[in-house]
């Protein structure tokens, strides 16, 4: 497909690229996939924020490494589809003619 004039495409990134949400898949890393009781228990309603800082000190001080996260994001599924519309924009003969945005509220680093 070849675009003819400029095109913006926005995407939300958890339940829209991936097929989950990236911030409790990574609860995977922890043993059985589960939240420690005590982190678990933390959570405020309306401080999503604070509550996962807790979830990735609580990662970091069970020795989990910045490595073995990224590997358990990766394993993440992609929304059927995505891959090939991603292959579709990304065609050299797009480069000048669109905009792709991802609008989140997801952790970054997990969308990078």
């Amino acid at each position: 497909m070849e675009f003819s004039v400029k095109s913006l495409w926005v995407f939300d990134f958890d339940y829209t690229i991936v097929d989950d949400n990236s911030d409790t898949f990574i609860y995977s890393a922890f043993p059985d996939k589960k939240l420690p009781s005590e982190v678990k228990s933390s959570y405020i309603e309306g401080f999503w924020t604070d509550f996962m800082q807790k979830v990735f000190i609580s990662l970091k001080t069970s020795g989990k490494s910045p490595y073995l996260l990224k590997e358990i994001l990766e394993e993440i599924p992609i929304t059927p589809g995505f891959i090939e519309l991603f292959s579709m924009l990304k065609d050299r003969k797009n480069k000048e003619k669109l905009d792709l945005l991802i609008i989140s509220d997801s952790n970054s680093l997990f969308i990078e």
